[in-house]
């Protein structure tokens, strides 16, 4: 998923000094990502959005069986990059060497795939955050692949699974991001052998952040940016009420951001950047508050995810789940406004065939195509989704701190939605809101 927030006085000689924001999201299951890709200050301003992850898989055909051998990690731990580290068996270090560079948080996470509440689920977007973030890896845009063969087998007989893989997977838009590995195995009685990998352009290390505080603890949020940058803020989400934004300080690659928290349960900590390849999340940590993380996977709905779909008015459906969302926040419903809906549609039509979830596919960014058709709006935001369906895109733009803060900005009141659906019958969503009073 893809999601960020660009400061209205970058554009400031073509339009009115009101600051303003644009979010952006791409998304594999998750939605804008939410959907694969990827804030918001005080009493509800407006935030940035990431770029959450794409979600590639290879699912076993049989369902697996058998006594997991991969004990699942016990100890708290911080959240950090970079975290070096080796295969966590040799026979695995030429798949390993594949991939790219081995990072032991992203072999924990591995690890966690292979377990058996994990490995009995699709391996989608939410397992894979799931494993990610509980493991101390604060990528942004993790992959995933799980292989399985019934008899046992040796590392090298996935090699060419491997290899074809990693041939499909997306590029970071700055070529100079680096590739971080984790890869495990298992070997199971009944089921057979089992490995998995994940994989994630690095955007940024992060100097060690806890996993687990005390309720009135101040964190102190240190990162270097491996890809340059114009503009950096911190969300934060915590686990009731709309995300805010955190100042951050940037000198050069260096950030650093000071902020406290005092509600009990889990916080999501986002780092938005701008860079060449738009506005995304470049980090991104979980923190428990009083409580350790999250032992299982959250597969709960997002409010307004179980609305009625009706195949012959997906957009109908998706303004519906918006709405719902806001309105259990204590927030009016956006209007639908046609102008909206037809540069969302023309630009979610432009995403599928192209194939790839981006604000700017050369026709400019949602600021520059709002202008464009001569709407005069004092502030916009952008969501972008792709999953399997549009439930799910709702549920990844909802799980996104920077995607829920554009979703419940209170100084929108129009919305365009654009939906199509790919051959592979994937949807590609997008979500234009803007200010126009």
């Amino acid at each position: 998923m893809k999601c960020a927030k660009l400061p209205w006085a970058s554009l400031r000689s073509a339009r009115p000094p009101q600051a303003s924001c644009w979010i952006l999201a791409a998304l594999g299951v998750l939605a804008c990502q939410a959907g694969s890709s990827i804030g918001g200050p005080g009493p509800r301003t407006r935030p940035p959005v990431e770029r959450v992850a794409r979600v590639e898989r290879a699912e076993p055909k049989a369902k697996p069986r058998g006594i997991e051998v991969v004990a699942p990690e016990s100890e708290p731990f911080s959240t950090l990059a970079p975290n070096p580290a080796r295969a966590p068996d040799p026979a695995l270090e030429g798949l390993l060497a594949r991939c790219g560079r081995g990072d032991g948080a992203l072999h924990r996470a591995a690890s966690k795939l292979l377990i058996p509440k994990l490995r009995h689920r699709p391996l989608d977007s939410a397992s894979l955050t799931f494993a990610v973030r509980t493991s101390g890896a604060p990528y942004v845009k993790p992959r995933g692949l799980r292989l399985h063969q019934q008899a046992s087998a040796e590392p090298a007989t996935f090699d060419a699974a491997v290899r074809e893989w990693l041939s499909t997977l997306d590029s970071s838009p700055d070529s100079s991001a680096e590739r971080r590995c984790g890869i495990a195995s298992s070997v199971h009685s009944e089921s057979g052998y089992w490995l998995s990998i994940v994989t994630a352009d690095a955007l940024a290390d992060l100097e060690p952040l806890p996993a687990r505080v005390e309720p009135g603890t101040r964190l102190r949020f240190v990162a270097k940016l491996l890809i340059p940058a114009t503009h950096a803020e911190l969300v934060v989400l915590g686990p009731a009420g709309p995300p805010r934004a955190v100042p951050v300080s940037l000198a050069g690659d260096q950030l650093e951001a000071g902020f406290f928290l005092d509600t009990p349960g889990v916080h999501q900590i986002q780092l938005m950047v701008d860079h060449a390849g738009g506005p995304s999340a470049a980090v991104e940590a979980w923190v428990g508050v009083g409580s350790s993380l999250p032992t299982t996977v959250d597969a709960a709905a997002a409010p307004g995810e179980n609305v009625h779909v009706n195949p012959a008015e997906p957009e109908r459906a998706v303004l519906d789940m918006l709405n719902a969302a806001r309105r259990s926040e204590g927030m009016t419903a956006l209007e639908p406004d046609p102008t909206l809906d037809l540069l969302a549609r023309d630009h979610a039509a432009g995403m599928r065939s192209r194939g790839r979830l981006e604000h700017d596919l050369g026709d400019g960014n949602p600021i520059w195509r709002l202008q464009a058709s001569g709407v005069r709006a004092t502030a916009a935001g952008e969501n972008l989704a792709r999953a399997p369906t549009l439930g799910r895109a709702h549920r990844a733009i909802w799980a996104s701190p920077s995607h829920r803060a554009n979703l419940l900005d209170p100084h929108f009141d129009r919305v365009g939605i654009g939906v199509e659906r790919g051959a592979n019958g994937e949807w590609w969503v997008c979500e234009l809101l803007a200010d126009v009073r």
